[in-house]
């Protein structure tokens, strides 16, 4: 009895100074070796796919390298594999620090393992991006923000109308989106039309047409081309004056002779055409008529010492169509001639020019 009295005495004094882990109180502890990364509280939370399944027991400096001590509870310590990794994020914007871990897929994680640095990643708060900034432009950040704040104090059925009508936004811009997505092929020929465009006014001559351009302005610059533009247009104005002048008031008369147009055309049409019926039936009597005119000229233009005579000339035979066409007993053949007092030399053959003079007169 007293040997069992000594045993048990020994045994409660082993379980108080080192007390069994019992299953649903086990642990698995590991260390994080992590670059810069800001403030991490002690309890910093650690999660596992969002869930929370342990937390930071501590940090520890080991050859100049900053060791995360993290604490997880066993019921999730199965897990975690060897190949596991973490990220330090924060929670939001300006929530405090946590440990994100990734399960891994390769072995198991055992007590007291080291995850590398480089499976451990620091995610960029945005403390961090403020702290970079220069203090005159966070002070202007920070106006800014306190400004939106006033600025949306009270209006929270504003800011969600808002949010609301960008949800719609956003729909109707995938709709045009999938809209375009059929298009693509129209879009990449417009695209390829538009790089054909380019290259050819990138080599057309463009910088000749500008200096012509230029030179045709210099010279239209110039005073006496502007004098002479100007008094063009003064000459213009002036014409228009006196038309409007001499139009003042006669509207009436004006309107009145457009009324009456096309009936003056249709007769000048007519009297067009009974002329030309009239050329037509003369034109052929032409050559007889300035015949008939030289050889009266002729006949009454002589003269001598007892005074002007008349020219008689027989024409035998059946010709008649004149005088100097060669018909016999005509004057050309010998035929008899007889004046008034005298007989005559027959007529000569009345040129061009003489038919020109006895029609038109002396020129």
């Amino acid at each position: 009895m007293g040997l069992l009295a000594t045993g048990m005495g020994l045994a409660a004094l082993v379980l108080a100074g080192h007390p069994p882990s019992l299953p649903w109180q086990s642990r698995l502890d590991f260390s994080l070796v992590a670059p810069s990364f800001g403030q991490l509280p002690q309890d910093a939370g650690v999660e596992l796919g969002g869930t929370r399944v342990g937390q930071v027991q501590g940090l520890e400096l080991v050859h100049g390298q900053a060791l995360i001590q993290v604490e997880v509870d066993g019921r999730y310590a199965h897990l975690l594999h060897a190949d596991a990794s973490a990220t330090i994020r924060p929670h939001g914007l300006l929530g405090p620090q946590y440990v994100d871990l990734a399960a891994g897929s390769r072995g198991t994680l055992r007590e007291g393992a080291v995850i590398p640095a480089s499976r451990v990643r620091v995610a960029v708060g945005l403390d961090q991006v403020l702290n970079a900034l220069q203090p005159d432009v966070r002070q202007s950040l920070k106006v800014l923000i306190v400004e939106l704040g006033q600025g949306t104090d009270g209006r929270g059925q504003d800011v969600n109308a808002s949010l609301h009508a960008l949800g719609g936004a956003s729909a109707d811009l995938t709709t045009v989106t999938g809209t375009l997505h059929q298009h693509d092929a129209d879009l990449q020929s417009v695209i390829a039309s538009s790089e054909r465009l380019s290259r050819s006014l990138q080599y057309a001559p463009l910088d000749a047409q500008l200096r012509d351009t230029d030179r045709v302005l210099s010279g239209l610059a110039q005073p006496e081309t502007a004098g002479a533009i100007g008094n063009g247009i003064d000459h213009t104005a002036n014409v228009l004056a006196a038309l409007d002048e001499i139009l003042n008031g006669n509207s009436a008369n004006l309107a009145y002779t457009l009324g009456r147009a096309p009936t003056t055309v249709l007769r000048l049409r007519t009297l067009l055409a009974e002329a030309h019926t009239i050329v037509e039936g003369v034109n052929p009597s032409l050559p007889a008529l300035m015949t008939a005119v030289v050889e009266s000229q002729s006949a009454f233009s002589g003269s001598d010492a007892n005074g002007h005579y008349v020219r008689i000339f027989s024409v035998v035979g059946t010709c008649t169509a004149g005088l100097n066409l060669g018909c016999a007993g005509g004057p050309f053949q010998g035929g008899p001639q007889v004046g008034a007092s005298q007989a005559t030399p027959a007529a000569p053959r009345a040129s061009d020019r003489a038919l020109q003079r006895a029609l038109l007169g002396n020129g």
